[in-house]
């Protein structure tokens, strides 16, 4: 009997579906529900189905990508799509995936039960001559990418034959994008041209795995060649894709995907849609670890001239780098977020809550490519460098701010100094102050000194006194004192709590 597979994340669009499947007498057991793409797929890789009817906007994964890993599965499966959505680019997908129909939401029962129907007449016991060599491949390739023994005598002749060829590469591929074309029908043909074979498999992250064969050590030039023939029809869609080494002989398949893994991780600092192949790392490691205090200091001179200098070094000292793990950029680029942040809140006051700098350095962990980070650094540096040019900020406050942050740790700064400095009169400088941000010049001066030793008092084992010395102070009772008043607790508390 037929077997039907619901995907659908809101219960009542599920109930509504599985009533009019109900309604047209297919047994309650024969019919699966899912509450989201994950969920779907999970249930499809346990028992075979023989119709899907999925809503295309699902948490966890969309309707379409779910469609394509069924077909994987089953490609026998005949697929309709629900969507309360009237979106042509959707439609384009189905068409694509050769679905019986495209339903909009609200159901239309009269719709529907033609729909399923229709499906139901072409899944017929003939059809259903499933041989699980996709689900084989799956299996087949996870052995030989975890280096686990293969019996090549109990194997399928087709796979028989495909460890037979002389020379592997392993492959990856990581859609950034939604993407609307079957992959690996696309790879399968491209590389049917240069007579080079391919197992395939899905990967939960979203991921699709390959292993090309054939009989000419070029195989990863030649793999190369097939991936920029893929890409070249990419239609705005964005990938990454790695290629490992080469190698010799079947049980040797591991290292080349170990390399391909490697190799998808150096993806992260090429431009997307570019064939990464592994190479051994002939590169260092670029010195980065004063690029945030560098251009701290630059944007508290408004020197943007260098700033933007700092970060051309770093981008280039970064792009096409294969001795850098792509983690390793994204704090460096985290570190530098922190510090303009710290520098719009210090010399920029008011603060304003609807141009957060603290929030967008989010964006971070969702970049996809080192080009993600660059841009969206560039442009929030032009927004900062747009804002002091061109909101005539209080220029005697910021002139404040910047002698207070090269001095607090003087602990005979005073008012009258920073006052000179600023060349205003002290009480007209401390009111202006007080004004533009909210405090006052000694609480503000304490707040440095007091964020400054805490610093001191996790990272080094210097005495109080010292510490005290360091940051300002020139008592250390009076530095608890005021380190109490600031954190409700003592300098020693804070050291055993957080160190």
């Amino acid at each position: 009997m037929i077997k039907i597979l619901i995907a659908d994340d809101e219960e009542f669009s599920r109930k509504q579906i599985k009533g009019e499947l109900l309604c047209m007498e297919i047994p309650e057991d024969n019919i699966l529900e899912a509450i989201n793409g994950a969920d779907a797929l999970q249930k499809a890789k346990e028992q075979e189905i023989d119709i899907l009817i999925t809503d295309i906007r699902m948490p966890r994964m969309l309707g379409t990508e779910l469609a394509q890993r069924v077909l994987q599965l089953y490609p026998n499966c005949k697929i309709l799509f629900l969507s309360g959505y009237s979106d042509k680019e959707y439609l384009k997908t189905a068409i694509k995936l050769n679905v019986i129909d495209y339903i909009e939401k609200p159901l239309d029962p009269e719709e529907f039960a033609t729909a399923v129907q229709k499906a139901m007449t072409e899944v017929s016991d003939t059809d259903k001559q499933y041989t699980g060599n996709n689900e084989y491949s799956t299996k087949l390739l996870e052995a030989l990418f975890k280096n686990h023994s293969v019996d090549n005598d109990t194997l399928p002749q087709q796979f028989r034959e495909f460890l037979e060829n002389p020379f592997f590469a392993a492959a990856i591929i990581s859609p950034c994008t939604e993407y609307e074309v079957d992959i690996i029908r696309v790879i399968t043909e491209r590389a049917a041209q240069y007579k080079i074979d391919v197992l395939s498999r899905f990967k939960n992250n979203g991921n699709i795995e390959l292993l090309f064969a054939g009989k000419s050590n070029d195989i990863k030039i030649i793999s190369e060649k097939i991936f920029n023939n893929f890409l070249s029809e990419a239609n705005g869609e964005k990938y990454k894709c790695a290629i490992g080494n080469y190698v010799d002989k079947s049980k040797k398949i591991y290292i080349s995907y170990e390399n391909a893994v490697c190799a998808l991780d150096n993806a992260f600092f090429y431009p997307p849609n570019t064939p990464v192949c592994f190479t051994e790392t002939r590169q260092t490691a670029p010195d980065t670890n004063d690029v945030a205090h560098k251009l701290y200091a630059s944007l508290s001179e408004e020197d943007f001239d260098n700033v933007h200098m700092i970060l051309s070094l770093l981008y280039k000292s970064l792009y096409k780098n294969n001795a850098v793990l792509s983690a390793a950029a994204k704090k460096i680029y985290y570190a530098i977020f922190e510090s303009i942040h710290m520098f719009f809140k210090n010399y920029f006051m008011p603060y304003n809550e609807e141009f957060s700098l603290y929030t967008s350095t989010f964006n971070i962990h969702e970049a996809q490519f080192l080009d993600d980070l660059n841009n969206h650094i560039t442009v929030t540096l032009d927004k900062i460098e747009h804002l002091l040019k061109n909101t005539g900020h209080n220029s005697p406050v910021k002139t404040a701010l910047y002698y207070i942050e090269k001095n607090y740790s003087n602990s005979n700064l005073s008012i009258v100094d920073i006052a000179q400095f600023c060349n205003v009169n002290s009480n007209y400088l401390c009111g202006m102050f007080k004004s533009s941000t909210g405090k006052t010049i000694n609480n503000y001066v304490n707040n440095l000194r007091i964020e400054a030793s805490k610093k001191l008092l996790l990272e080094t084992n210097m005495h109080i006194t010292q510490i005290a010395n360091n940051c300002g102070f020139n008592d250390a009772k009076y530095f608890c004192k005021v380190f109490g008043k600031y954190t409700n607790q003592t300098p020693t508390e804070f050291r055993k709590k957080y160190k």
